[in-house]
């Protein structure tokens, strides 16, 4: 892996991690439900898939601008 692909991995798991910590900011000092902790999940799978299709079109797009 080159600098830049592990420099945007970087980047990519930063700001996901970012969201999941916003959100449980957000709930600081009160007890989640079931349902706080089901929709948090629901956050990290999407951040994840996310992560993942953004991978397969970086390898389907080699160059990018395309010209």
């Amino acid at each position: 892996m080159g600098i830049l692909p592990a420099l945007i991995m970087q980047l990519q798991c930063r700001l996901a991690y970012q969201v999941c910590q916003k959100w449980l900011k957000d709930r600081k000092g009160r007890q989640l439900s079931d349902d706080d902790i089901q929709h948090y999940q629901r956050i990290v799978v999407a951040l994840q898939q996310t992560i993942k299709l953004m991978h397969k079109i970086d390898q389907a797009i080699p160059g990018f601008p395309i010209q």
